[in-house]
Order: C-alpha cells, then structure tokens, then sequence
C-alpha cells in the first residue's frame, strides 16, 4: 500500500481448466467430429499490478501476468475440409504474456462506466500461430439503474489481431477488426418476477471470428 489510493498486488498461481466437447462448441460452432480432448493447465501464472481511485469517482487497474501453459487449445480449419475446424494443442509448456488495463467510473451506484482493455503476446512452440486467438481485445461497458427498476446495459467490444490458415492453399489469412455493440434492458416487477430485451450486433457489422464464417445480423 502506497497511499490511501493506490495498491500494489502481485501474486503466483496454477490451474486446470476442464476442457470438453460442449464448452470448445460454445465458443466455436462449426467444430469438426472427433475433437481431440485435453484438459489445458496453468502451470504457473505470475502477475502483478496496480490499482486504485482516482478524484471523482474514478478508479483503475493495471496488470502484467506471465503465464506457463501446457495443452493450451487454438481453433483451424481441418485440413481435409476448410468448412470445419479442428482443435490443435501446444503441447509443450507456452508462456503467454498479458497487459491489461481498465479504468471505472462509478456514480452513486445508480451509474457506472468502465473501458478495459487487454494485449496478448503467444510464445508457442508446437503450433505455427495462435490460430483464432486475438492479439489485443477492448471494451466498454456501461450500466444505469433508473429507480431501482428498469437497468440499462451497453456493451461495446473490439476484437484485433485474429488470424487463420487454410491448409489446402497453405494461405495465412489475417482478419478484420471486430467492434461491435450489445444492449440489454431489464424490468424489474418484483423481487422475484422481470423481464428483459436484449439486442446483439447492433452495429451490423459483418465480421469473421472464425474464418469463412461471417456474422452481420441483429439479434433480438
């Protein structure tokens, strides 16, 4: 502890992440049969930063985490069919290094806004890239509380960095910048009874996450 405002934290730790056919489907659909399954461990996550308030009702955080990961899991293409995609594991230990920040504002508890934002840097061994992982991600995130009844919640993110490869051509494809913005209002009719709204991709941007796959619809 510095001052009353600012904090100094730092720490080490490991774990393992469970990994299976519906959480990798989560994340990405157009999965290929016979996925190979590997459970990912951290083998040791050091990190350190800093954090605090500013005047205002500001406040904010600054981390570096350098992590050691064996398993850890990227998504490509299948090589004998480019409309599906196949898991790929580094299997020797990968050290990744991540900078991330996020700064807050906060009013009386009924406002609140905050932007955060992440770069990460894959040293891997076993693979040629970090296939379908972003380099750097941001976001803003914003909430309002309107008499303790009606909730408002914006979501902006940007997605950077993503590449793929399609082995048939052996092309390396870069992709485009992802932003996009989500939002959601909830009604509160009681403790127990509410209803909601909610509207995705309101940008309507037509984006790749994975490659070949194009999204540009709005979800309500």
């Amino acid at each position: 502890l510095l001052d009353k405002k600012v904090v100094v934290f730092g720490g080490l730790e490991g774990d393992m992440q469970k990994n299976t056919l519906r959480s990798f489907s989560a994340e990405n659909p157009y999965l290929g049969a016979n996925v190979a399954l590997f459970h990912t461990n951290k083998l040791l996550d050091l990190y350190g930063g800093l954090m605090g308030g500013l005047k205002g009702g500001l406040n904010y955080k600054l981390k570096l985490s350098s992590a050691s990961y064996k398993y850890l899991s990227f998504y490509n293409n299948s090589v004998t069919d480019s409309s599906q995609f196949t898991v790929l594991y580094n299997t020797d230990p990968l050290n990744v290094i991540t900078v991330s920040g996020e700064i807050g504002y906060e009013v009386s508890g009924d406002f609140r806004i905050a932007l955060a934002t992440s770069y990460f840097k894959y040293n891997v061994i076993n693979v040629e890239k970090a296939w379908h992982r972003p380099d750097y991600t941001g976001s803003i995130l914003a909430t309002y509380n309107l008499n303790k009844k009606v909730y408002f919640n914006a979501d902006f993110y940007y997605i950077g960095g993503l590449r793929g490869k399609n082995y048939l051509t052996g092309q390396e494809v870069y992709l485009k910048e992802i932003a996009d913005l989500n939002i959601k209002v909830d009604y509160l009719f009681s403790k127990s009874f509410s209803t909601f709204i909610e509207v995705n991709n309101i940008l309507s941007q037509k984006y790749q996450r994975y490659l070949y796959y194009s999204l540009s619809l709005i979800h309500i």
